[in-house]
C-alpha cells in the first residue's frame, strides 16, 4: 500500500467524524451542550450506550426536544460514532500498535480480545457471535473491541464492518426503546434513568450468560 493511500485511510475517518460533529451540532444548535457532552461521555469509560442513550434522551426532552427527535438523535450519534471508530480500526489495524500511547491501549485491548476469543470459542459461528458480543450493552463490547477481535480473526473487512453496523443500530434502538418505555412509567427523571440502565444491564447480562454456556 502506497504512503498516500495509507495517509488517506488514517486521516479520512477522523476528518469525517469532525465533519459529522460540526454538521450535527449546527443542525441542532439548541442542544449543542447536551450533544457535545454525551458524545464525549461515550468515549470515556465506564460510560456506554446503556447509560449515554437514556441520559441523553431525558436531557433532550427536558430541553424541549420532541419525543421522536429525543430517540433518533442519541441513536444516530451512537451508530455514527461506532461506524467511524470501526472504520478507523479496520483500515489502520496494522499501524495502531506503533502509535505512541495509543499503541499501549490497543495492546491491552488485544489481550482482552484474545481472552474473549478463547473463552467463548468465537471461531464457531463467528459473525453471529460478534453480533451478539456488540449487541450486549456493556462497556468494552463496543465497535473498537469488536473491530479488533475481527481483525485478530482475519475476517473480511467489509463483512466485519457490516456486522458492526447492524449490531450497533440494533443495540442502540433496543436501548432507546427500553428507555422510552420505562420513561413513561417514572415521573421522577432520576428513577427513570436508573430503571432504564438497570433493565438494560440485566438483559445484557442474561444474553452474555446464555451465549457463554451455549
Amino acid at each position: 500500500m502506497n504512503k498516500l493511500k495509507r495517509i488517506f485511510f488514517f486521516v479520512a475517518p477522523i476528518l469525517t467524524y469532525l465533519f459529522f460533529i460540526a454538521v450535527f451540532i449546527s443542525l441542532f444548535r439548541r442542544y449543542y451542550e447536551i450533544i457535545g457532552g454525551c458524545m464525549l461521555a461515550y468515549f470515556l469509560p465506564p460510560a456506554g450506550k446503556e447509560s449515554v442513550i437514556p441520559v441523553m434522551m431525558v436531557l433532550l426532552r427536558n430541553a424541549g426536544c420532541g419525543e421522536i427527535e429525543s430517540v433518533l438523535l442519541p441513536v444516530t450519534i451512537i451508530v455514527v460514532t461506532d461506524m467511524i471508530s470501526a472504520a478507523f480500526i479496520i483500515l489502520n489495524f496494522d499501524l495502531l500498535n506503533f502509535i505512541p500511547k495509543l499503541g499501549d491501549v490497543i495492546k491491552k485491548i488485544e489481550e482482552k480480545a484474545e481472552k474473549f476469543i478463547l473463552e467463548y470459542k468465537i471461531e464457531k459461528n463467528v459473525y453471529f457471535s460478534l453480533f451478539i458480543f456488540m449487541f450486549v450493552p456493556f462497556q468494552g463490547t463496543g465497535s473498537t473491541m469488536t473491530s479488533i477481535i475481527g481483525k485478530l480473526l482475519s475476517l473480511d473487512s467489509f463483512k466485519l464492518f457490516l456486522i458492526i453496523l447492524f449490531a450497533s443500530l440494533s443495540s442502540a434502538l433496543f436501548v432507546a426503546t427500553v428507555s422510552n418505555v420505562l420513561s413513561q412509567y417514572f415521573k421522577n427523571t432520576f428513577f427513570g434513568i436508573l430503571a432504564a440502565i438497570l433493565v438494560i444491564v440485566l438483559l445484557g447480562s442474561l444474553i452474555k450468560i446464555l451465549k457463554k454456556h451455549h
